[in-house]
């Protein structure tokens, strides 16, 4: 066993002894954030904290399922939740109305307990609480259940209480973009504040559980930029910076989960530390928390990022990710200010992106699946990883201004990594022109794809009417992976340099099937994102789809009225449609592959194809989840 399975049996253990009879944990409050003095508070919020801590951890099975009976039995008939346990004398002295954190909290952990709990009659009940409670439609939402007569003070809007909201309708449905806006709002403002939640870190947990946006790698920044000596001074700030960074896609310093299993006490606990606010009956105010609350965080940080812990960098590691990106660092030291500072900005932010090891590490993934590996030096993997990174970096940026997003203050940054980007390549090949032609045509490819994007798929939009005039003819489904070329060419450089010429079927085999991965990674991203799309005059392919599917006739129309069409269709029609020509474009990728006969079996490529897949079987069993949900709530009560 190792040192973290042992702390994680041991907190489990801790829990188990504590645990009431009737399967809840007390929470406490206190006026000191040490915690020397305490008082119980009966709450429903810390037991489903505890829950959506505990959720997926081996051995917890038993304590998850005593708390998941007794919060059933702490919900109302609509299937909303009180901060205050039933019977507490709390609900007399000091009344709340029901709310949104406490009922999204709950639900959060009766469903990564078990998603049976969270069915469609109470997902249809869900429905009717948000609409009660919506500021705006599609939020954001008001964090009290209370009625529109009702005081003032029951009548705000809070960031966590929305990405509570958002996460479990991440969790049981689709993320809803107004949400997910304000959240991106909130990080790149810097803004991350809640009157119920005094401390930063608390409050970027519950944001990295529920968003996705351009933001994450700005909100991963901020949170390793609050570590000192690879921790952040508490177990519970620890513990919840770690599985934030976890959510955001963020490798972990091996120092702090040294650091918390230091920190564990004898009886197999982590102290109690402060998580929300909590006023007294006099209004005064104090921090509310618990020596149990504190442990399942923790057991949450460890029993989850186990296998994400960023290995320090040494010398028998000089191809790791961080490596090249301090390189692409050095590489714009003689620049001038400001364009130096924004591209340090640029590459940081880079840095804490999900894909960040596929984008550099992409010439290694590919030479590892090789079923004969050259052998290359390591400065040449590391030149082809900055050719990749500083191409993303360009056409990242580039295509916001595509988009008419652009921020003019970043197009320096995008122009300098374009050239970065070909210096890389041809300096990585110098000799070799058909790879250099090769690194040519792909760019013109890709700005062929652009500049027909903007010709011929966008149409006019004011936000209340659309002008759709003819549809755009996509000529292949594999045309879909044009503007994403570019990522071929680091492998093609490899087995350029491996002694291949590129005119050789093999390759040609293997250029075929990462094309149609490319479409199909595309085809996915648009699946997602349609509606964005639709709101913004994007005509995709899934967005032209659906049109063609409804009839739309050229003209302008209602833009709630077409939407709502377009919603119809995608969820009761179109989506299978669509996933399985996602799912055609893998099988073409995997038969390419294959026949190519360069790859080892289970290689990196193909658990690209296999993680792509899943997310596809994932997206059809969501449409059986959300026609359930929509026959339940129409469904008469």
């Amino acid at each position: 066993m190792t040192r973290i399975d042992d702390a994680v049996a041991r907190g489990i253990a801790y829990l188990e002894s504590t645990q009431a009879v009737d399967g809840s944990f007390m929470t406490y409050t206190s006026t000191s954030r040490t915690f020397r003095t305490a008082h119980p508070l009966p709450t429903t919020f810390g037991s489903a904290l505890i829950l959506g801590a505990l959720g997926g951890v081996a051995n917890s099975e038993a304590i998850r399922e005593r708390i998941a009976q007794w919060l059933l039995g702490q919900k109302n008939a609509d299937w909303s939740f009180n901060y205050w346990t039933k019977g507490a004398a709390e609900r007399t002295t000091r009344p709340y109305p029901n709310d949104l954190d406490d009922t999204c909290c709950a639900l959060i952990g009766l469903y990564l307990h078990n998603p049976a709990l969270v069915d469609a009659p109470c997902l249809a009940n869900v429905v009717r609480l948000l609409v009660a409670a919506e500021y705006e439609v599609g939020g954001p939402y008001k964090t009290w259940l209370a009625p529109k007569t009702s005081p003032i003070a029951w009548h705000d809007v809070d960031l966590v209480v929305n990405a509570n909201v958002a996460y479990l309708l991440e969790l049981v449905a689709e993320p809803l973009p107004k949400l997910q806006a304000l959240m991106g709002k909130a990080i790149l403002s810097g803004n991350l504040t809640s009157p119920y939640y005094p401390l930063p870190l608390v409050v970027m947990y519950f944001i990295a559980r529920a968003y996705h946006g351009e933001g994450v790698g700005q909100l991963a920044a901020n949170i390793l930029g609050m570590q000192a000596y690879g921790h952040w001074k508490t177990p519970a700030q620890t513990a919840l910076a770690v599985s934030a960074l976890r959510y955001t896609g963020h490798a972990v310093p091996a120092e702090a989960i040294v650091f918390l299993t230091d920190k564990q006490q004898s009886d197999g606990s982590w102290p109690a530390e402060p998580l929300w606010l909590d006023k007294s009956d006099k209004n005064k105010a104090a921090y509310a928390g618990s020596a149990a609350l504190t442990t399942a965080l923790v057991i949450e940080a460890l029993a989850k990022t186990s296998k994400n812990i960023e290995k320090p960098v040494t010398q028998k590691c000089p191809s790791s990710s961080v490596l090249i990106v301090r390189k692409a660092g050095n590489c714009v030291q003689s620049l001038g200010q400001p364009l130096r500072s924004e591209m340090l900005i640029v590459i940081t932010r880079m840095s804490h992106c999900q894909s960040i090891q596929e984008i550099v590490l992409l010439p290694q993934l590919f030479a590892s699946a090789l079923r004969q590996t050259p052998h290359l030096a390591q400065s040449f993997y590391e030149e082809l990883g900055l050719a990749n990174l500083f191409g993303w970096i360009a056409y990242t940026i580039y295509d916001d201004f595509l988009d008419a997003e652009g921020n003019a203050q970043k197009l320096g940054v995008a122009n300098v990594s374009m050239r970065k980007s070909l210096h890389s390549f041809a300096a990585a090949q110098p000799n070799n022109s058909a790879f250099q032609q090769r690194v040519a045509d792909a760019f013109n490819r890709i700005d062929n794809a652009n500049t027909w994007e903007v010709s011929c798929c966008r149409f006019e939009t004011d936000g209340k009417t659309v002008y759709v005039s003819g549809l755009p003819t996509f000529r292949t489904t594999s045309f879909l992976g044009e503007r994403s070329v570019g990522h071929v060419l680091a492998p093609l450089g490899v087995l350029a340099a491996a002694g291949l010429a590129l005119d050789d079927p093999r390759v040609a085999l293997f250029e075929k099937g990462f094309c149609h991965y490319l479409a199909a990674r595309q085809l996915n991203d648009d699946l997602h994102d349609w509606r964005q799309d639709f709101a913004k005059g994007r005509i995709t392919y899934v967005v032209a789809h659906l049109l063609r599917e409804i009839g739309a006739k050229p003209g302008r129309q209602s833009y709630a009225r077409l939407q709502a069409q377009l919603e119809k269709q995608f969820w009761q029609h179109s989506l299978g449609k669509l996933c399985s020509k996602v799912m055609r474009q893998i099988q073409l990728s995997r038969q390419a592959y294959k026949r190519s006969q360069l790859f080892v079996p289970n290689n990196p490529f193909d658990e690209l194809l296999v993680k792509l897949e899943a997310t596809m079987q994932h997206t059809m069993a969501e449409q059986q989840k959300a026609l359930q949900f929509l026959k339940a709530f129409r469904k008469p009560t």
